[in-house]
């Protein structure tokens, strides 16, 4: 894979990392997205609600995990690290307003506890990842470990939390809540 590849890969998927002397994508252009991603996403733009955020978050996640499996040596490296901190950031929208937000209905109320262990056992493995090297033999276990355990946590809130969500909040809600979740996430990715 070249350079001009893993920053293709990075610009798609993890905007906020940039090559020194690389210019990012002006804005306006593809709507910020390189022809690979396809047309803007709902909450680049437009109003969205709480679930598609969520959703196309998850959808970004599924992308960068085989991104981030199929680079090697700096480049894996460097990109497993945007993917940790985008789950990290997803995660804190989740705890910090989705979860409380749908916790008072009865159908959804032991879903923010199930879900924050999910969390935290997917940033454990994180962790452990990120303390190996990459070309370590144990690295590619605990990634798919920790993939595994991501990816059931996604099926289960699209399947079965999402829904039950949506019988309860009106549109209304759900864009209100979506716009706080954006502008949360927007303040959590800003750089320092």
């Amino acid at each position: 894979m070249s350079a001009g590849e893993v920053y293709s890969i990075q610009a798609v998927f993890f905007p906020h990392i940039r090559p020194a002397g690389i210019k990012p994508v002006p804005p306006g252009i593809h709507g910020g997205r390189t022809h690979l991603t396809g047309p803007p996403q709902p909450h680049e733009g437009a109003d969205v609600d709480a679930i598609q955020l969520l959703i196309q978050d998850h959808g970004d996640a599924k992308k960068a995990l085989q991104v981030v499996e199929d680079a090697r040596g700096g480049a894996k490296k460097e990109l497993f690290a945007a993917l940790a901190r985008d789950l990290k950031v997803h995660n804190r929208v989740e705890e910090n307003l989705f979860y409380p937000a749908v916790r008072g209905f009865v159908e959804t109320a032991g879903y923010a506890p199930a879900d924050r262990e999910a969390h935290q056992s997917v940033e454990k493995a994180l962790l452990r990842l990120k303390a190996l090297p990459v070309d370590d033999p144990h690295w590619a276990t605990v990634f798919d470990l920790m993939r595994t355990q991501l990816l059931r946590h996604i099926a289960d809130e699209e399947t079965h939390l999402f829904p039950k969500v949506r019988s309860y909040l009106d549109d209304a809600k759900l864009q209100e809540l979506g716009k706080r979740m954006k502008l949360e996430k927007d303040r959590l990715m800003a750089p320092v």
